[in-house]
């Protein structure tokens, strides 16, 4: 799931740059109306994936949100804008539900203080 996030989020960051090369000048800019429901699902996605891990656990149901949720928009592409919704209404809940198992933050000020900024003992 991890990597689903970081590919998820590249492709976010990457659209508005793919859409300045495809327009051919250094000044293009992304359509309006034509791919706006397709940024809003991945970045929708990208919400509810990134607040699924917050607990640092993965687990069968957010897979199936996730997968299922990408069938039926993939599927059915009229309701892109309604699964993009939905994405944002399950990220919150999922918010609500894991708020006191969310340990990414301090998980990664553990990893800080012990693998990044760890003090030598020999220098003392």
């Amino acid at each position: 799931m991890s990597s689903s996030v970081n590919e998820l989020t590249a492709l976010v960051a990457l659209i508005p740059i793919v859409f300045v090369i495809s327009s051919g000048s250094l000044t293009g800019t992304i359509p309006i109306g034509q791919h706006d429901v397709e940024i809003f699902l991945t970045m929708a996605q990208s919400l509810y994936a990134c607040a699924a891990l917050l607990d640092l656990e993965y687990d069968v149901s957010n897979a199936t949100v996730l997968f299922v949720l990408w069938a039926v928009s993939t599927a059915i592409v009229e309701t892109r804008l309604l699964v993009g919704i939905i994405f944002l209404i399950l990220a919150v809940v999922e918010l609500v539900v894991q708020r006191k198992k969310i340990i990414v933050f301090s998980a990664f000020r553990d990893t800080l203080r012990d693998k990044i900024f760890r003090r030598d003992p020999r220098s003392n």
